[in-house]
């Protein structure tokens, strides 16, 4: 039995993660076939879960799954099979790309300060990831790529399920340009059920609201939502939060954020 687990969302193959403190999940299992690959993954499909809205909630339904039915971990949360936390050092200023690497277990073995550690996984704070800052408010940005119907229907749930808080809501659409991007945690049990407890009713409602989309991208739209929210939450209850950045791989990503590169030749010279 783990003490503790960072829950790692899987939704495609792709090598699988080493190590003690990871636990790697299939998201979306209800939906794939008995003979896709799973390499021994944890399942978001069993006992109570919300596995068949992988599609439009992402890593979270690897969260919610974790959050329902593994209370014997005092300390969990959320990564993604392409992005992790990176626990050292602590000169990255946002996060680094490398297509040179696979997967994290490669980038552990050439510099193992960056690999998570026991301690760094049990500390008192909650781990998120550092913020992206953008030039408009965070309701700019969001409508920019997404439905305004997307917000409208968020902010009529949240009257529902926390009374009075959507003006502070808007306020915060409005005034700020900074978010906690990713959807990725890891803290104590108590901490990450209080966040799960006040996201996950309303945020299913407001899925279930806006119905299935044919569109891949736009089909995420709870998991965009739950970026905003998340963000939202850490300011209005006033989280104290360890901020780390974040290792992303594959050559998508370095495709979409260029300025990354040149870290992994900067390591070699190391």
């Amino acid at each position: 039995m783990k003490p503790f687990a960072l829950p790692v969302a899987y939704h495609l193959e792709a090598p699988v993660i080493q190590g003690p403190e990871f636990a790697p999940f299939l998201g979306g299992s209800a939906l794939k076939r008995p003979e896709t690959w799973n390499h021994g993954l944890y399942r978001d499909d069993q006992g109570d879960h919300v596995s068949a809205r992988n599609p439009h909630l992402s890593e979270l339904s690897v969260l919610y799954s974790t959050w329902k039915n593994h209370p014997e971990w005092t300390h969990y949360g959320i990564a993604h099979y392409r992005r992790f936390f990176v626990a050292r050092p602590t000169w990255i200023q946002r996060w680094i790309v490398q297509p040179e690497f696979r997967h994290w277990d490669e980038l552990a073995r050439w510099t193992p300060e960056f690999a998570l550690k026991p301690e760094d996984l049990c500390g008192a704070e909650l781990m998120v990831s550092t913020t992206r800052t953008y030039r408009e408010s965070l309701r700019a940005d969001y409508l920019r790529w997404h439905e305004a119907r997307d917000l409208e229907v968020l902010e009529q749930a949240m009257e529902r399920h926390h009374p009075g808080l959507s003006r502070d809501w808007n306020r915060f659409l409005d005034t700020r340009h900074d978010l906690t991007p990713f959807n990725m945690l890891f803290g104590a049990r108590n901490d990450v059920d209080r966040y799960c407890t006040w996201l996950f009713p309303m945020l299913l409602e407001v899925d279930r609201e806006l119905g299935q989309r044919t569109d891949g991208y736009a089909a995420r739209h709870a998991s965009f939502l739950a970026e905003r929210l998340f963000s939202f939450y850490l300011h209005h209850e006033r989280i104290v939060v360890r901020r780390l950045p974040v290792v992303q791989f594959g050559q998508k990503s370095a495709n979409r954020f260029p300025l990354a590169h040149g870290t992994y030749d900067w390591l070699k010279r190391r």
